[in-house]
């Protein structure tokens, strides 16, 4: 069970992307880290049983959704997996993991987008720096 719920998460998203304070830019990477996050996926999903761990070894090369920001290309990852944004394919990580995941495959950054329209983007820099942070 995580430890936060996703209202907790989306409204530090709203709180941060829409009002910039500082201390709630802390707030939500500590909470970010340990939440659990949703990415949807282009093409080279595991034939997995839903709910089931799988650990992506050398040879997979699963593809996930991303977006372009101010020229960085993002990863982008959804707060809720009953996000219909999400589609029918997707994979899900803890903060944590999408941070390390997205410094592994060298992407310019990581975008949140909560459960309605408000997100937040971090680029390579900000998600080394969210790492040290968690």
């Amino acid at each position: 069970m995580w430890p936060f719920t996703d209202k907790d998460l989306d409204s530090l998203i709203y709180d941060y992307a829409e009002k910039k304070r500082p201390g709630d830019m802390r707030k939500l990477l500590k909470l970010l880290a340990c939440a659990e996050l949703f990415a949807p996926v282009i093409s080279g999903l595991p034939d997995n049983p839903v709910g089931m761990k799988y650990i992506v070894g050398a040879g997979d090369r699963i593809q996930i959704r991303t977006v372009e920001v101010s020229g960085l290309k993002l990863v982008l990852f959804y707060t809720s997996k009953t996000d219909a944004r999400l589609g029918t394919s997707f994979i899900s990580m803890t903060g944590r993991e999408a941070f390390e995941m997205v410094i592994k495959a060298e992407e310019g950054g990581i975008a949140v987008q909560n459960a309605r329209t408000s997100w937040f983007g971090l680029d390579r820099q900000g998600v080394l720096d969210a790492i040290k942070e968690a």
